[in-house]
């Protein structure tokens, strides 16, 4: 695995939990407020409300779902040539190889492609307790 898709994943998997975090309002309410800071850098979006937040991130991290690797899987698991996959989705060969390096964004065609081989990502370990914090007593 190179260098950038091992950074790629791991950001991934950083703004799952951090969103995880907010959407399950664990921690304390400067731990929520800190962790969507976080992930307005982390996503490079501005969140204008609570509900522009979860509309936003619910849709980054479906995208965020699958790498070039799934691509590449489900084309040979089909016996698609990247011409073949380039004309499903309407893009060049060109492009469908710069996908499956990950040196290109998926297209949704290319998401719905993937999804519909079967392709499903590993479940990401999550390391955020949900049992109820409890604050010290002083």
């Amino acid at each position: 695995m190179n260098e950038r898709v091992y950074w790629n994943n791991l950001d991934h998997w950083s703004v799952s939990q951090l969103y995880l975090l907010v959407k399950d309002q664990l921690g304390s309410l400067n731990q929520r407020i800190d962790a969507v800071s976080k992930l307005e850098v982390l996503t490079n979006q501005n969140f204008k409300s609570t509900v522009d937040f979860f509309e936003k991130m619910e849709k980054h991290i479906a995208l965020e779902r699958y790498t070039g690797e799934d691509l590449l899987s489900a084309r040979k698991l089909k016996g698609y040539s990247q011409q073949t996959v380039g004309w499903k989705l309407d893009v060049s060969k060109q492009f469908v190889s710069e996908m499956e390096r990950d040196s290109k964004p998926l297209t949704t065609k290319a998401l719905r492609f993937i999804e519909d081989c079967g392709i499903q990502r590993p479940s990401e370990p999550i390391l955020v307790d949900k049992t109820a914090l409890k604050t010290k007593e002083l």
